[in-house]
């Protein structure tokens, strides 16, 4: 009998602002298309240029709502007036906020997919509303908790946060991330590291992400280490402010990509860096990490949810502050043994972060009574 799927998501794979979220999504929707077993349908945000329908990787994908704000109420009356009752499980992806399917499903199973939660990101994205935005993100998690509905988490740290809002342990599942690619089949297929050593800062520059923070601990470190380079190949509203700290520090050997490096630039910058920095606030999983680690190259990271989960066989700083990350990436560069096995371990382990993995976990969750 086949199983006939809605996934209520924000945004789609082609989103101007798609992101890990979406690749994964994507990534799993596709094998499910292929699946005789199931059916799918997306419903995802409104957006100008793009389609109100249309498949996408052969996934028929119905665009409602203008943006953000709106896409959760205009999914609700496209599902009342069109789909209520018609198929068998609700995926409410909970990505900033839910769909709230579970109080207008007919009779439908819903599954919560969440990649991770988003308090402490509105403190840096939207300080003004942040306490609100707080608040409400602890309300309705306590209240789909009294539902006991299934849950799915990206990582052990997703887990556990929801944990702490009533969530119980048996009714949430882990799946494993994935990466595009395959990794590399040994080592020495890497691209030769650059001659000096090199770090690497890749994503988007938005305060979330804390690349200021990655910088002021280049800072340091070049100072006692005047032959170290780091690359910032991303784009974004922080940009101005971090060319601007470089000048009036006069930090030497800083490098910025004027143009957002396209996905063979991104894996060719992985390989030829000695290491990838990741300073996130928060991530459902650190999937560049892996992407990082698959291509050869150690990461040195602080200690956040879903980064501490990728960052498995890298360095985690002992504090979130850029002294402390300068500090690793001292004992990176002048220890060429510890570096050495980082990196063969951190190449080994991603090999077991696949889609293939992920997908055969999402499938036996889907194939639950």
């Amino acid at each position: 009998m086949t199983r006939k799927i809605l996934w209520l998501k924000w945004k789609d794979i082609k989103n101007k602002k798609a992101g890990g979220a979406e690749v994964v999504g994507d990534e799993l929707s596709k094998r499910i298309v292929k699946d005789d077993n199931f059916e799918i349908l997306h419903i995802t945000m409104g957006q100008k240029n793009l389609p109100k329908e249309e498949f996408v990787n052969g996934v028929k994908t119905i665009r409602v709502g203008t943006n953000r704000y709106n896409v959760h109420f205009f999914a609700m009356l496209y599902y009342l007036k069109n789909l209520r009752g018609k198929y068998d499980i609700i995926i409410d992806e909970v990505n900033t906020a839910p769909f709230f399917s579970v109080f207008y499903k007919k009779k439908e199973r819903v599954i919560l997919f969440f990649h991770q939660l988003a308090r402490e990101i509105w403190f840096l994205e939207a300080p003004i509303l942040a306490p609100i935005f707080y608040i409400f993100e602890a309300i309705y998690l306590w209240v789909l908790s009294l539902f006991k509905t299934e849950v799915i988490a990206m990582s052990e740290s997703t887990k556990k946060d929801l944990m702490r809002f009533g969530f119980k342990e048996k009714n949430i599942s882990i799946i494993s991330e994935g990466i595009s690619f395959s990794p590399l089949k040994n080592l020495e297929n890497s691209l030769p590291k650059e001659k000096n050593f090199t770090i690497l800062f890749f994503g988007a520059l938005r305060k979330m992400k804390r690349p200021m923070e990655a910088l002021k601990a280049f800072e340091i470190f070049v100072a006692s280490h005047p032959d170290a380079i780091l690359w910032i190949a991303g784009k974004g509203e922080l940009e101005k402010n971090l060319k601007k700290y470089v000048s009036q520090k006069n930090i030497p050997n800083v490098k910025f990509w004027e143009k957002r490096p396209t996905d063979e630039e991104k894996l060719e910058l992985m390989q030829k860096a000695h290491t990838y920095i990741h300073t996130s606030i928060k991530e459902g999983w650190g999937i560049q990490i892996t992407e990082a680690n698959a291509l050869g190259t150690p990461v040195i990271s602080y200690d956040t949810d879903g980064v501490r989960d990728a960052n498995k066989f890298g360095l985690i700083s002992k504090k979130n502050t850029p002294e402390s990350l300068a500090n690793e990436m001292k004992k990176l560069y002048e220890d060429k043994n510890l570096y050495e096995d980082l990196r063969k371990k951190s190449w080994e382990f991603s090999k077991t972060i696949t889609f293939e993995k992920s997908f055969e976990e999402f499938k036996m969750i889907l194939e639950r009574k």
